[in-house]
């Protein structure tokens, strides 16, 4: 098949089209990307608005029992489609010093909004067994039981009863993710040139294919739109052998085969060889 200058001028526009949809397409989407991520960013500072607060003001109240280590967790807690997210609380006591003599106990207590009523429902556990023979022992358990009765004591209904940024306020782009292949319809492009033109492609070899070697020579006969048919020879070490092999498979009308599309992926940097060369001497 002869390439004329009108079907090389119509390929080139093609290519054009394609890298600059390409172009325009990966721009877009790594726009939308950061316009995204500073959404996130404003959302979670928003969060922060709310949220931060009361972990201070847990925190502040803790800080008094000074023989306690105290790490206080302030999140959000999906709640249902009724109520939305809710402000859940997590105090962590002693737990990253649980095996030191002077700690009597580790613990924790969980806080939250109820999502069938709004109510206040709180938890307590305990992951280390009661040390109480020594006074820094019973000191810890000491500040325990007043730090328990503190945080009972708190109006939780008031404290966690914030209303939370929605979501859907912030999050407004969204980014694309069904990336055409622009790759493989410029390779189609670069493939269509060889068929029926007399030559053989270099391609890495395809699983289905049952040879065992890296590489194969592949001659493109006729195009599909989905494939090609054509002929390949297994043995890619040696340009004169794949030119000889296919030479004989002309000859002698060997059988072609069907090779999809999306099957052939050419070597880096392509190379093409042409079947009617002469052997290299």
């Amino acid at each position: 098949m002869k390439i004329t200058a009108s079907k090389r001028t119509v390929e080139a526009g093609r290519r054009e089209d394609i890298i600059k949809q390409r172009d325009e397409w990966d721009a877009a989407h790594a726009q939308a990307e950061e316009q995204q991520k500073e959404e996130g960013r404003r959302f979670r500072e928003a969060q922060g608005a709310v949220m931060g607060p009361i972990q201070q003001e847990i925190e502040q109240g803790m800080s008094k029992f000074d023989r306690l280590h105290t790490r206080v967790n302030v999140d959000t807690r999906w709640g249902g489609h009724n109520r939305g997210e809710t402000i859940e609380v997590r105090i962590q006591v002693n737990e990253w010093e649980k095996f030191q003599d002077s700690v009597s106990l580790a613990w924790s207590m969980d806080i939250r909004v109820d999502p069938e009523d709004g109510s206040i429902v709180k938890e307590t556990n305990s992951w280390s067994g009661l040390k109480a023979t020594t006074a820094d022992q019973l000191e810890d358990l000491r500040q325990t039981i007043a730090a328990l009765e503190y945080l009972n004591s708190i109006d939780w209904a008031t404290l966690l009863n914030k209303t939370l940024p929605n979501y859907e306020d912030f999050y407004k782009t969204r980014v694309p993710r069904d990336r055409p292949n622009f790759e493989q319809q410029l390779q189609e492009l670069d493939l269509q040139e060889l068929v029926g033109a007399n030559k053989a492609l270099l391609c890495q070899n395809w699983e289905s294919s049952g040879f065992r070697g890296s590489q194969v020579w592949v001659q493109l006969i006729r195009e599909t739109p989905s494939g090609y048919t054509g002929r390949v020879y297994w043995g890619a070490a040696s340009e004169d052998q794949a030119r000889e092999w296919l030479k004989r498979a002309q000859d002698n009308n060997y059988a072609t085969q069907r090779i999809r599309k999306t099957t052939i992926k050419p070597v880096n940097p392509m190379t093409v060889i042409d079947i009617d060369e002469a052997p290299a001497e």
